[in-house]
């Protein structure tokens, strides 16, 4: 706003009751609104289909710690077979 639209708005608004009662209104409102505290975000509810893909990484994660575990046992008895001979 400019400074001759604002001078123009101050002048109407001290002598125009309605538009006081307005503006006081408004300032009353937004004065409110900045001293409630926000609404806390709903929590996502959590899809079934996410739980079990969750389910479904996590077995295949121990069992592909259980397969690099046998073939380490695998590769080391066989080192040590060969240089037992």
């Amino acid at each position: 706003m400019s400074a001759a639209q604002r001078q123009e708005f101050e002048t109407h608004l001290a002598t125009c009751p309605e538009c006081q009662e307005q503006v006081g209104a408004m300032i009353t409102r937004t004065m409110q609104q900045l001293h409630e505290p926000a609404p806390a975000p709903a929590p996502e509810p959590v899809a079934a289909d996410a739980t079990r893909s969750s389910v479904g990484r996590n077995i295949l994660i121990v069992l592909g710690a259980v397969l690099v575990l046998l073939a380490g046992y695998a590769l080391g008895w066989w080192a040590w077979q060969m240089a037992h001979r």
